[in-house]
């Protein structure tokens, strides 16, 4: 609740909280993990990044039905080639950043730098409005 009422006191834009002790984590179909393990162009988004601990929970419920490809051509082979003959279904995003969802919508971004973060001006940022946010408290 302090959140919120800071969130709304500040006039940030709204965020997403994740209730980490009532979030159920569906776990990935081991059929899937078991085509992962055969093909090194294809990884599990949740292996790929690192998170304490207690945070785990949180990155399994966001993370736990995504994979990673190397390229749009492989992630399609993969959704539509070996998964949907065996009825499984995930979330797929390619090192570019093209997105396969469930149902097999694919989104490819026309600006796909437009999707990369850029951490180093976002910490840059970050202190900035942290500098600000003292000032005016």
């Amino acid at each position: 609740r302090q959140c919120i009422q800071h969130l709304k006191a500040k006039m940030l834009e709204s965020l997403t909280f994740l209730p980490l002790d009532n979030l159920r984590v569906h776990p990935l179909d081991k059929r899937v993990n078991d085509l992962l393990r055969i093909n090194p162009r294809l990884r599990l988004a949740i292996n790929c990044v690192r998170f304490e601990p207690q945070l785990a929970r949180a990155f399994e419920f966001l993370l736990s039905d995504v994979v990673i490809a190397d390229n749009l051509d492989e992630a399609r082979r993969f959704f539509y080639d070996e998964l949907q003959p065996l009825k499984l279904q995930c979330r797929i995003v390619t090192l570019q950043g093209e997105t396969i969802s469930m149902d097999g919508n694919i989104a490819i971004s026309a600006g796909v730098s437009q999707t990369r973060f850029e951490f180093a001006e976002l910490n840059a940022k970050k202190t900035a409005l942290e500098a600000i946010d003292r000032q005016l408290s």
